[in-house]
């Protein structure tokens, strides 16, 4: 069977910064998992989504899947060192950002991004209240309660950009 990969495309939304990224994310999966023909299961890619009835209305990316036997070995994990990991199913709201590094600071634990207009705004802050605003909906809408993990993806940035950002920290970015 493999990995099904779909990308849900609304109303334009290819022609976007998000459908564009969307692309890619399903790109970089079909990238992995042609290596991985054993794993079956699906990944399901959703751009530019728009709720209702929280504080925050848009989210850039939702990515949610479902696997069957996908398993990473020598993981580090809050069990311990080494571990084997099985990943059933997960649920992403990424929040996307594409501006130059020279704009990307972070201060703390937060991505504080500046924009051409010389405003500065909390990007991390923007991700989590994105996660909350989609965990509270699906709490809402479909009487579930999902774990949730916010992503910030600096689209222009490069690894080496982003270890020299955080100083070689690993965090959510």
């Amino acid at each position: 069977m493999a990995v099904e990969i779909k990308l849900f495309e609304q109303g334009g939304a290819e022609y976007t910064d998000e459908g564009i990224a969307a692309k890619d994310l399903r790109d970089l999966f079909h990238g992995y998992f042609q290596e991985r023909n054993e794993v079956n299961g699906s990944i399901y890619i959703i751009p530019s989504v728009q709720i209702y009835g929280q504080n925050v209305r848009d989210i850039d990316l939702v990515v949610m899947g479902q696997f069957d036997n996908l398993y990473f070995d020598g993981m580090n994990t809050r069990q311990g060192e080494g571990r084997n990991l099985k990943v059933s199913s997960f649920l992403v709201n990424i929040e996307l950002k594409s501006m130059p590094e020279y704009r990307i600071k972070l201060v703390g634990s937060d991505y504080i991004v500046s924009y051409e207009n010389t405003n500065k705004h909390n990007a991390s802050e923007q991700c989590r209240k994105a996660k909350y605003a989609l965990l509270n909906h699906i709490k809402e809408q479909l009487r579930y309660d999902p774990f949730v993990v916010d992503l910030l993806w600096f689209k222009s940035l490069t690894l080496a950009n982003l270890t020299a950002i955080r100083n070689g920290r690993i965090d959510n970015a």
